[in-house]
């Protein structure tokens, strides 16, 4: 046994390496087969027949014929049923009408209740059932079993075609009441419309009816209004419309309500109630659905009521509601068709100027947010220069329009565009937005460059930071009491003096202020006040303010002098770089390249659009010649469409100014700015440092006459692996529950044909005047179910028969369509039946199809096509009209309600999408001929076109049908709509960027989609049209190529110079970009995104490969080259402008640096800029006769002492004033001279000191040549540059060895040395007068005297 389950397991184990199919009974192994039902009890519906193409879907009870013979008194039916399942089984009738003598195959069966109908419960298997019914008189309705197919009626021995069947029951047509019951008759009717304002105008009517009496047919001529076509018929009772707009219903007591939907096919102004009917109700309530974005309209001539206290129905007690009488109208009065003039654009601007370094312009980056719903087209001032534009993160082409404005299409209305832009005309007036539009909010960032200042700003709502805005009154008041001091205590000359000097400095940094009125003020009490101690300490604190108004003026006076030489010291501790920052300036060379590799700046959107153009082009198949279009500027490629990536933005930040504005701003708001030039602000600055010194002069007296770590989850460290359950015991004689499910589940797989487990190979149709007949050849695969060619409303079969019997199998579903179940095989199955009282009729093809004939005599019969083909439908209409008697109540097909869309879609490649939906509900069959537009061609392989129409065959039950086309190119396009009833129409344009769109004609009703995307949308009446004027604007000439970034470095050598450049590039299109190298520089190698490229240089040239997109790209080479007195960085042309050029250079140590040239905002030398103010105060201190040192003296110690930090020149300084002050001033009491002595003997060891240490310092130590600026050290020289021309800027370092800065400090020392034995020789003398020491005197004992 143990063998026979490995052998199971074996054949049932491989069976998932075959083709997965169903498993047949045939082929389950034999210890298996006891099995089958076991493993399948719960799978009830495992053997019925399932839907051909849906395996899911299946039905285990299929009824036949049902025939029913119903008589004034009683009644009979004969029903077939084949059920593949036990299951029950419904009767036809109810508990009113419950069936009698019930016989299954000519025997007696019980029958019982089941969900309110009479039922039988039988296994599977074919029955024939049959049973009687009785009543006093024929009953008005008769209940069917939901699962019916064909039902064959007579009523008193007459046959019925088309019984009406609604709401699962059988209508019968009673009209046998008698004169007394008529008299109790009654009907109370309402009517109530809805109008609603589409296109096409729509209504629905509602009759709301409460009948009484007998069941009974009741006409109602007023349910249509004039001219309307119906669309939907919705009635709980028979119901139908026929020819003339009448409605018929079969009524019966109760309350009722019917709905009727209608169209107009034409624009209407009014709607009239033309009835003068007294059977009619005297006045009627309609509802008014306005729809703003068609049309907007007044009700003229009506009042409006409140339909809240109507009867009117409570889904349209929202809306206006009027009463109209018989006779009376709606007037319709159009203020307004569509959405001609949409609101305004709601747009936010943000800038960001960059004031160029050279004061050539402006790069401005803009950011503008917000919602647009109208233009639809950005354009710049004739000003902006636009360099590069971005909406949501996408480059777009700059183009420029017939009439010179530069921008670009935008297609969104939620807005989010950056644009990258240069202004290059006057600075001093700029548009305060830059573009033409009226923005709701702006504000601005203006960064202004190092050497330049912004004195005032109008135009503008805030008060921004510049000079001017930075006065407020009590600095006013300061200024003018200070030069009115000085005035009174001078001449009003030096009053005029010290105004100009104090307003010229008052708001420079660190600036002295306070202390002028300290020092006048003590002046004047000075000369005022008489002479005593008070007088004495007075002149004391005199003294001090002197010193404090020095140390406070030289600094500054020192400061002004290097900004205006450097303008880049103004803020020291600032970088330029605030964005997109480099590494550190003072990291080391080799740590820098390591940084600058990993610091890359992050890849920005790839600019896609023309690498799609290509990609787009070579990709799809050519098309033909009138396809393509003529004209230039519609050719799919524009040679000269090449996307911008603009001038590059600066990263820089120095000085920010914030504008803004409270209101709204349009394209004629200006700014004005007044700047001072970098020279004219050297020019204030030395002015400043002069000024001061001579204001501090005159007081002093000198002019005669101022990640998170987490610990290890502990579940992971509990993780042990799985133990295998304990076997259970096993019988060697039964299969096991893996191979039962295993079997279940091949049992129940789907079979290997669907979804066309059902074809018809061939349907031939013989019609007659009266009578249709269908021949199908059915192909079945399997046990299962298949549409035949019928719908209940439009033609059904009366008699089917499959291989020359009566059908067994056939359901009748919800929706009147038809299905029979076959066996697997090829079956013949004939219908034949006759037709419904109409002229014309559909018949669905659910299963079209590979074949079809038709034989027609007295109809035309469409939607057949060559070879035998036909579409999801046929369409039949009798050639010579029928006159003859028709069943009232069974309506005939309604004309479908459909609407035709189409959407163009402009790109590189034109196409159309059209789009055909029914509408309101109705999903009849549609069968139409569609013209195409001109150019038009149908691409869809499914839809067939015929003499510049597409033929539309919709089935019943299709709600859309799509297709696609491609479009002719073309200068001007006219839409017009069809003048016809059958449909209507609605037109969209999707227009890509690369094309601007003009339209006129019929108002747009919507601008934007759902998505907010710009979609205009026209719905016009039959007859109107729309012109397309469509253009592609000419692409604006721009750079394809920018370099947002370059790095050199370069470390010069004792023998050779290795320089390494860093590149930043962003491309909009591949290709070769050559640059050039310095003469004798021999490439090393070559880095693209940190992989190494094979390029070799070809004479000076090296030939980049770019790509579309941002790139990182580092070359490396070395120069034969010996450091000289003047070191220049190498001359690199990189063929295109470039921004962001920053320059660093490693200095060698054996060198002397003197001076630097190149990009302003680089390293300054600030210890010329001291020398200069040393030379000044040594001018001044020679001008004392205080000490015996000369101008040239003072001016030689101060050099020595410049390498120690200024106290210890101060400390010297005093020193020398200490000595030659206690040479003539030497204090007279013993305590204080003896103080004074201490305190000089400790200044002379500190002073002394301080000079042996200058020695040192210079002697042994490197030159501190104060370098600062740019984060620059005495080893390390940065220089940034913001804007560059194709070359790069060339820095020049002027440097001596540093062996002649050690030969100087040596002459320095032995002069210091010789210079200070005089100098202490005099101290001496100065120290020594008056002695070296007091010695306190004795006091003299008074003697007391006596009493």
């Amino acid at each position: 046994m143990g063998r026979l389950v490995f052998m199971l397991w074996l054949l049932l184990g491989l069976a998932p390496l075959q083709t997965a199919r169903a498993l047949d009974m045939q082929d389950v192994p034999e210890p298996l087969k006891p099995w089958v039902n076991w493993v399948l009890a719960d799978e009830t519906q495992y053997r019925c027949p399932f839907i051909f193409d849906d395996f899911q879907q299946k039905h285990c009870a299929w009824p036949g014929a049902l025939h029913l013979n119903l008589q004034a008194k009683h009644g009979s039916f004969v029903a077939e049923w084949t059920v593949y399942r036990q299951d029950w089984i419904s009767l036809p009738g109810d508990t009113q009408h419950w069936p009698q003598t019930v016989t299954v195959n000519k025997q007696t069966q019980p029958v019982v209740e089941k969900d309110g109908k009479p039922a039988l419960y039988f296994p599977a298997g074919r029955y024939q059932i049959s049973g009687e019914f009785f009543w006093e008189s024929l009953p008005e309705q008769l209940a069917l079993p939901e699962a019916s197919g064909l039902i064959q009626l007579s009523v008193n021995d007459k046959p019925v075609a088309y019984p009406p069947i609604k709401q699962g029951a059988l209508w019968l047509n009673t009209e046998n009441a008698d004169t007394a019951d008529r008299e109790q008759d009654r009907l109370d009717l309402q009517v109530f419309r809805q109008v609603q304002d589409e296109v096409p105008l729509q209504v629905i009517t509602r009759l709301d009816l409460e009948v009484s009496g007998k069941a009974r047919e009741i006409e109602f001529p007023y349910a249509l209004l004039p001219n309307f076509i119906p669309v939907a018929l919705n009635s709980p009772l028979p119901a139908r419309l026929d020819g003339n707009g009448r409605l018929l219903v079969q009524v019966r007591p109760g309350r009722w309500s019917i709905d009727i939907h209608a169209r107009h096919p034409q624009a209407l102004t009014q709607l009239d109630l033309t009835v003068k009917d007294e059977n009619w109700p005297a006045e009627e309530l309609w509802a008014f659905q306005a729809v703003p974005a068609l049309r907007l309209v007044e009700i003229e001539n009506l009042t409006a009521i409140d339909g809240s206290q109507t009867n009117l129905p409570a889904e349209w007690q929202h809306l206006p509601t009027y009463q109209l009488k018989q006779g009376e109208s709606m007037k319709f009065k159009v203020v307004r068709r569509g959405d001609p003039e949409p609101e305004p654009n709601q747009l936010k601007l943000k800038r960001t100027l960059w004031l160029d370094f050279e004061g050539g312009g402006y790069t401005v980056s803009d950011n503008i947010t917000g919602t647009m719903s109208r233009d639809w087209r950005l354009n710049a001032v004739p000003e902006l220069g636009l360099g590069q534009v971005q909406l949501d993160g996408q480059s777009q082409l700059i183009t420029q329009l017939a009439d010179g404005n530069q921008g670009v299409e935008v297609r969104r209305g939620a807005i989010q565009l950056n644009a990258d832009s240069r202004i290059e005309a006057d600075l001093s007036s700029l548009s305060a937005s830059g573009w033409q539009q009226r923005f709701q909010q702006v504000q601005a960032e203006l960064n202004i460059p190092p050497g330049w200042r912004l004195l005032a700003v109008s135009g503008v709502d805030n008060v921004p930071n510049s000079w001017l805005n930075r006065w407020t009154l009590l600095d006013l008041f300061l200024v003018l009491i200070a030069a009115l001091a000085v005035g009174r205590l001078w001449s009003p000359q030096w009053g005029a003096f010290a105004l100009l000097s104090l307003t010229l400095i008052w708001h420079e940094a660190d600036a002295p202020r306070l202390i002028w009125l300290n020092v006048l003020a003590v002046l004047a009490l000075l000369r005022v006040l008489p002479a005593g101690s008070f007088w004495q300490w007075l002149k004391w604190y005199r003294n001090a303010s002197w010193l404090a108004l020095l140390m406070l003026t030289i600094p500054f006076m020192i400061a002004q002098i290097r900004i205006g030489i450097y303008p880049q010291l103004e803020l020291p501790r600032q970088p330029i770089q605030r964005l997109h920052s480099m590494v550190s300036a003072a990291a080391p060379m080799a740590m820098q390249v390591e940084q600058m590799a990993d610091s890359a700046m992050a890849p920005e959107p790839e600019i896609r659009e023309l690498a799609k153009t290509e990609s787009e082009y070579s990709a799809k198949p050519k098309m033909s010649r009138a396809y393509g279009g003529s004209a230039a500027s519609l050719q799919r490629i524009d040679p000269d469409a090449n996307l911008q990536t603009g001038p590059g933005l600066p990263h820089w930040g120095w000085q920010r100014v914030e504008l803004s504005w409270n209101g709204a701003v349009d394209s004629n708001q200006q700014i004005r700015l007044w700047y001072l030039s970098p020279f004219m602000l050297m020019l204030l600055h030395f002015a400043q440092a002069l000024l001061v010194a001579v204001l501090v002069l005159k007081m002093l007296g000198a002019i005669a006459t101022n990640w998170r770590l987490s610990l290890p989850s502990l579940t992971c460290l509990l993780l042990l692996p799985l133990l295998m359950a304990p076997n259970q015991k096993a019988y060697a004689d039964l299969p096991d529950a893996p191979m039962l499910e295993q079997l279940k589940t091949r049992l129940l797989q789907a079979p290997q044909c669907l979804p066309n487990c059902a074809q018809i190979a061939d349907m031939q149709l013989l019609v007659k005047p009266e009578v249709l007949r269908i021949e199908l050849q059915l192909h079945a695969q399997q046990d299962l179910a298949v549409p035949l060619p019928a719908q209940l409303e439009q033609w059904f079969p009366e008699q089917v028969s499959v291989d020359g019997g009566e059908a067994q199998a056939l359901i009748r579903q919800d929706d009147g369509s038809l299905w029979l179940a076959v066996s697997p095989g090829v079956h013949k199955v004939t219908m034949q039946g006759r037709y419904t009282a109409q002229d014309k009729f559909s018949l669905p093809l659910p299963l079209p199809p590979q074949h079809a004939g038709v034989i027609a005599d007295g109809w035309r019969v469409d939607g057949l096509y060559e070879d035998g083909k036909v579409g999801p439908q046929l369409e039949f209409s009798r050639l010579q009209p029928d006159s003859g008697p028709r069943n009232k109540l069974q309506q005939t097909a309604l004309p479908a309600f459909v609407r035709v869309e189409r959407t163009l879609h402009l790109g590189l490649d034109w196409r159309v999408t059209t789009r055909v939906e029914q509408l309101a509900g109705a999903l009849s069959p549609v069968l139409l001929e569609l013209p195409l537009l001109p150019g038009e061609a149908v691409t869809s392989p499914q839809v067939r076109v015929k003499d510049g129409k597409v033929l539309v065959n919709m089935a019943a039950g299709q709600a859309t049908l799509e297709w696609e086309s491609a479009l002719a190119k073309t200068e001007q396009l006219t839409l017009q709509a069809a003048d016809t009833p059958q449909w209507t129409e609605v037109w969209r344009a999707d227009v890509s960027p690369i094309w601007h769109l003009q339209a006129d004609g019929i108002a747009v009703v919507h601008h934007q989609d759902g998505q907010g995307q710009w979609l205009p949308e026209w719905r016009p009446w039959p007859g109107e049209k729309v012109n397309l004027t469509i253009g592609r604007p000419q692409a604006v000439a721009g750079s394809t190529l920018t370099i947002d970034r370059s790095e050199l470095a370069v470390k010069p050598g004792q023998r050779s110079e290795t320089v390494e450049l860093i590149l930043s590039i962003r491309s909009s299109k591949g290709g070769q970009h050559p640059v050039k190298l310095p003469e004798l520089a021999e490439l090393q190698s070559v880095t693209i995104d940190g992989v190494s490229q094979p390029i070799r240089q070809q004479g000076a040239a090296v030939s980049l490969p770019i790509h579309p997109g941002t790139q990182q790209i580092v070359l490396n080479w070395q120069t034969a080259k010996e450091p000289g007195v003047l070191l220049r960085t190498p001359l690199v042309d990189l063929g295109v402008t470039s921004v962001n050029s920053r320059i660093q250079l490693l200095m060698p140590q054996q060198r002397w640096l003197l001076w630097t040239f190149g990009p302003k905002f680089g390293p300054a030398v600030l210890i010329w800029g001291l020398l200069i103010v040393l030379a000044l105060l040594a001018f001044g201190l020679g001008k004392l006769n205080i000490t015996p040192l000369r101008h040239w003296q003072w001016f030689l110690l101060l050099i020595g002492l410049s390498q120690l930090h200024i106290a210890a020149a101060f400390l010297v300084v005093g020193w020398l004033f200490a000595l030659g002050f206690r040479a003539h001033h030497a204090p007279q009491r013993p305590r204080w001279f003896n103080l004074a002595q201490i305190g000089l003997a400790g200044l002379t060891l500190l002073s002394l000191l301080s000079i042996a240490i200058a020695v040192e310092q210079g002697l042994l130590g490197n030159p501190d040549m104060q370098i600062a600026g740019n984060q620059s050290s005495a080893t390390l020289l940065n220089w940034y540059q913001d804007r560059n021309g194709p070359q790069l800027a060339v820095a020049t370092i002027v440097s001596l060895p540093l062996l002649a800065y050690r030969i100087l400090m040596l002459a320095w020392s032995l002069w210091m040395a010789a210079a200070l034995l005089n100098w202490l020789r005099w101290g001496w003398n100065c120290f020594t007068g008056g002695g070296l020491w007091k010695k306190s005197q004795p006091q003299v004992a008074v003697p007391k005297s006596e009493a």
